[in-house]
Formats: structure tokens, C-alpha cells, sequence
């Protein structure tokens, strides 16, 4: 159990840590904010591709162009994407 822990928290820094890279190139702010606040609502929730767009006040466009970016850089979660209706 306790190296499963691990292993979750290793993944999850490696997670936060390649996020933040990518948010760097980023200027604005709040751009950065919602940006990341997609990936962990995709990633932790069960929300539907509606309800987050609200949540985040993000256009359709947005979310799309976003998890595209998303997607580059972790594949392994396209599944997470997919379940969303």
C-alpha cells in the first residue's frame, strides 16, 4: 500500500511539476490558472465537458484547443478526455 502511495505521488508531482513548465510560456494569469484547473478537474473529476467549460468560464474553442495541448504532453489520460458527455 504504502509504495502505491508512492508511486501516486511521484506521478502526480512529475504531473504538477511538467504543468507548470508548460504554464511559464504563458503571460496572463488567469489564463495559467484555468489552464491548470482543467487538467486537474479532467483528471479528478466526473464532470461533463459542459460543466467544466461553466465551471472555468471557457469558451468551447478554448477547452478543445486546451486539451489538445493537454493531450501532447500526457496521452495516457486521452481516455479521461473521451468519457466526458
Amino acid at each position: 500500500m504504502a509504495v502505491t502511495i508512492q508511486n501516486d505521488l511521484s506521478v502526480y508531482i512529475v504531473i504538477i511539476h511538467t504543468l507548470e513548465k508548460l504554464v511559464l510560456s504563458f503571460t496572463e494569469s488567469n489564463f495559467s490558472d484555468k489552464f491548470i484547473k482543467l487538467f486537474i478537474a479532467i483528471y479528478s473529476t466526473n464532470q461533463s465537458s459542459h460543466e467544466i467549460r461553466r465551471t472555468l468560464q471557457i469558451s468551447k474553442p478554448t477547452y478543445y484547443r486546451w486539451r489538445k495541448q493537454i493531450l501532447l504532453i500526457f496521452p495516457q489520460i486521452e481516455k479521461k478526455f473521451s468519457n466526458r458527455r
